[in-house]
């Protein structure tokens, strides 16, 4: 097998076919916002906090919600609507009223709902062929580890013509089996098993920490992506804007930390596709980097894009070699992966 040894004196990027062609050891993907831009994008947007706070949606969230945000110091919806039921509850044990906190909780909400739908692909746009291309592309690797909380990947793999087993996500627990119990979590058989790392629109949190995922696989899943006060779910997403609060996030969550666990525990040749690693993926690349051991050192294949601006190529992969030390690392052009393909444009 090859021993790759990037250069970072050029431009140069290798074609995924041909890293694929000489080396088997690809055991895993890390997928991230790239993958959905290259389908949608209209996903480039840098936060979904951001996104709510603009006046690109009908009902953005007001100075007073954003104290609330700044109050708990985070960007993460989960924790600061999980906070305002809290104090609903509060509230009422002392017989006082809560309707300036259900008041903060549904404006949230509905804010976080238009920030996701305004954001979000339609499924008519991508449903066929492309959600088919992608189901095929994820079915290569025996595990996916996705950062993205948008319905790409749970589309792809739920569309119509998938082969039972082909993928398992550890939700088939409890009466209705879309739970998650971390002690069933045993898996046989070579289904690509997936992870969503920093949760997803399909995934739902109870405010006794349980997580389950929802089951329709079309347009109903952003229809009735907003939850109403009263019902004991929350959405799960990280959304946070720092690695330390992403960290935080993951560990609150019994299902994300058994995701972050098994990321942390793979060994195997990793492929990532649209993962910037960033300082805000800090959690992700201590985990890299968590990987060497005295007798080898971790094998990456790390896209990066070809930029206009004369330079960028080599700057990227120098930063991502001076991120990643120990790393043994092959960079290649997305476009010739198949989750790169330009016909997966919509």
């Amino acid at each position: 097998m090859p021993t790759y040894s990037p250069d970072l004196d050029s431009d140069a990027l290798a074609n995924w076919g041909e890293v694929l062609h000489n080396d088997l050891r690809w055991k895993a993907l890390l997928l991230g916002n790239g993958a959905s831009i290259a389908v949608w994008p209209l996903f480039n947007y840098p936060s979904l906090y951001e996104h709510a706070r603009s006046n690109q949606i009908e009902n953005p969230l007001t100075d007073r919600d954003v104290a609330l945000f700044e109050c708990f110091g985070t960007q993460n919806f989960e924790l600061v609507l999980g906070s305002l039921k809290t104090a609903a509850h509060v509230a009422n044990a002392l017989g006082e009223p809560d309707v300036q906190v259900r008041e903060r909780y549904e404006h949230i909400q509905r804010a976080l709902f238009q920030a996701v739908g305004g954001l979000h692909v339609p499924w008519d746009r991508v449903a066929g062929e492309r959600l088919r291309a992608i189901r095929t592309a994820l079915r290569a690797y025996p595990a996916v580890y996705s950062t993205n909380y948008d319905l790409l990947a749970y589309w792809s793999v739920m569309h119509g013509g998938a082969a039972p087993g082909d993928f398992k996500d550890f939700f088939w627990s409890g009466p209705d089996q879309h739970e998650f119990d971390g002690a069933n979590t045993q898996v046989s058989g070579n289904a690509t098993l997936m992870y969503y790392l920093h949760g997803g629109i399909h995934l739902l949190t109870s405010t006794s920490g349980g997580t389950r995922k929802r089951v329709p696989v079309d347009a109903s899943l952003l229809d009735d992506f907003e939850i109403a006060f009263d019902n004991a779910e929350l959405p799960l997403l990280v959304s946070e804007g720092t690695a330390t609060d992403k960290l935080a996030a993951i560990r609150r969550s019994d299902y994300l930390s058994f995701a972050y666990a098994s990321f942390a525990a793979h060994e195997g040749g990793l492929v990532i596709f649209g993962q910037s690693l960033q300082e805000t993926d800090r959690h992700l690349i201590d985990v890299l980097n968590g990987w060497q051991k005295p007798w080898r050192e971790p094998l990456l294949a790390i896209s990066v894009r070809r930029l206009a601006e004369g330079g960028r190529v080599r700057q990227r992969k120098l930063a991502l070699a001076t991120l990643l030390p120990h790393a043994d690392i092959v960079f290649f052009d997305p476009e010739t992966h198949p989750l790169g393909d330009p016909a997966l444009a919509a």
